[in-house]
Parts: structure tokens; sequence; C-alpha cells
């Protein structure tokens, strides 16, 4: 795992474009052990109140390819305290609403990410939207 390294809004955004580069293969990560995004720094991005983005481009069987967000929260931080203490669906869906908003900022797109779910071991956030290099 890639140790937290906080940065701000303005940082996050200039490493970006890095984010966007390559394509994996949701197959190959899935079956054959490929590196995952999540395990490349170009792919992550720390915040200073403990919110960790993954962003990536995957391209799934069908062919056609993701923009994939993913989201986590340092232990012991001002936003892992907020999940752990969420007791409503309206709490879990403003820090949800948060993290997109965190990648809206650091992208320059508002375009609209679609909740994917949360995964079933560590309840971790997914969403998917438009290819941003799709012409």
């Amino acid at each position: 795992m890639i140790p937290h390294n906080p940065m701000s809004i303005e940082q996050n955004r200039e490493r970006y474009s890095a984010c966007l580069r390559e394509v994996y293969d949701v197959e190959a990560i899935q079956y054959s052990g490929a590196k995952r995004p999540g395990e490349m720094p170009e792919h992550i991005f720390d915040f200073n109140d403990g919110t960790r983005l993954i962003v990536s481009r995957e391209r799934f069987p069908d062919g056609k390819v993701w923009l994939h967000v993913s989201a986590s929260f340092r232990p012991e931080s001002k936003r892992w305290w907020q999940c752990k203490n969420a007791r409503t669906d309206k709490d879990i869906l403003r820090l949800f609403a948060w993290c997109v908003l965190l990648h809206a900022k650091i992208s320059g797109s508002n375009a609209p990410l679609e909740f994917a779910g949360q995964s079933k071991v560590k309840h971790v956030p997914h969403w998917f939207g438009s290819d941003p290099q799709a012409g």
C-alpha cells in the first residue's frame, strides 16, 4: 500500500492528467493479477482531510472504457470519523458527495459520476463516468 501523502487541491489538480494516460483492462486485473491503479502513485490523490481518491480509466469486457473513481479515508482522519459516526443514509450521502466534489475540483470537470456501490469487505465507494479521453 502506498503511504498517505496529502496534497492540496491545487497540487492534486496539477498531477491529474497523469492518471488518464493509461487504460487498465479490468479482466487482466481480476484474473491475471495485473497491477491495479491503486498500486501506482499517479492514480492516488490524497487530501489533508484524510480522503484518498483513486482515479483511472478502465476497459471492460465489452470494450468500453470508463472513468473509475473510488474513495477511502485514512484511519483517524476527519473524514474517517465522519464515515465511522454516520448514522443515516443522509450522512453517508453527504460524505460521498464530498468525494465527487473533490474529484470535480481536481479534474476540472463537472461531468457526472454514477455511484456503482461499495465493495463488500472494505466498503469502499466506487463511481463510474464517461471516458474523458473519448472523442
